[in-house]
């Protein structure tokens, strides 16, 4: 959680002033570490951009927004279960 909310403030005072590309790469990024095999990533993937600021969501709501969804669902594949990862997604969707 502490790397989540420094993940905040550092968006926050260097990213946001920064150009289109940089921001949309970085969401993008998230994005796909949501699909990551390894569980550590997707549970903080998932928190990650529940702290995004709005101006780094605004252009890709719609992928968010599925994605998050799409993690929340349980996996088919037992091995991959992780319930964990389901809670961040839902609490990266709410926030």
């Amino acid at each position: 959680n502490a790397a989540v909310k420094g993940l905040k403030h550092f968006i926050c005072a260097y990213l946001l002033d920064s150009d289109d590309k940089c921001t949309g790469d970085l969401t993008a990024k998230y994005l796909n570490m949501l699909t990551d095999p390894n569980v550590a990533v997707r549970r903080g993937s998932a928190l990650a951009i529940g702290v995004f600021p709005y101006e780094l969501l605004a252009s890709q709501w719609r992928n968010v927004i599925l994605k998050l969804c799409g993690c929340c669902k349980i996996e088919e594949n037992p091995d991959e279960r992780d319930a964990e990862a389901r809670v961040n997604a839902v609490k990266g969707l709410v926030s």
